[in-house]
């Protein structure tokens, strides 16, 4: 088994980022050569034009579709996230942290709902403050949409981008 072509499996194969450590472990080989093995592939990825993309979310990696071939290929996806919900997630992850009683405000009581559904999905994190609760994302929701970073003011910029580029198209 050749250890670059393990790596390949195991990041295609993973339903979450990874981290180079993990993947070390499991397919008993030293993480400088997952390392060096994730920064080849990149190379030969980058060089073949390949829809294809890894990339780097915090201290994990993650095997994904480039963003520019994500809308071209969407309809061929089920889409876990309602209109709503994305809007919902949209509103938090830009304003994060936000309290649940100002998305209330905005969007109605059914919010409630779509709170909870997210929160059982994995994209947002709930804290409780007082008689409300403070909602940020998590990296599931960074990974979900692409974003390659789950930096706060990172996934503002990336909000931002792909707002510019919705009103372009």
């Amino acid at each position: 088994m050749h250890p670059k072509s393990a790596v390949e499996a195991a990041l295609f194969y993973a339903s979450e980022s990874i981290s180079a450590s993990e993947i070390a472990k499991e397919i008993n080989i030293t993480k400088e050569e997952v390392e060096d093995s994730i920064t080849a592939l990149i190379t030969e990825y980058d060089d073949k034009c390949s829809a294809i993309t890894i990339v780097k979310v915090g201290t994990s990696y993650r095997m994904q579709l480039r963003e520019e071939y994500v809308k071209l290929v969407k309809k061929f996806s089920k889409t876990e996230l309602s209109q709503k919900e994305t809007k919902i997630i949209a509103t938090i992850a830009y304003n994060q942290p936000i309290m649940q009683s100002e998305l209330v405000k905005k969007f109605g009581t059914g919010i409630y709902v779509n709170i909870r559904d997210l929160t059982d999905m994995g994209f947002i994190n709930k804290k409780q403050i007082g008689s409300s609760f403070q909602l940020t994302t998590t990296k599931k929701f960074s990974e979900y949409f692409g974003i390659e970073s789950v930096k706060i003011e990172d996934i503002r910029k990336w909000i931002e981008n792909n707002e510019k580029r919705n009103v372009q198209t």
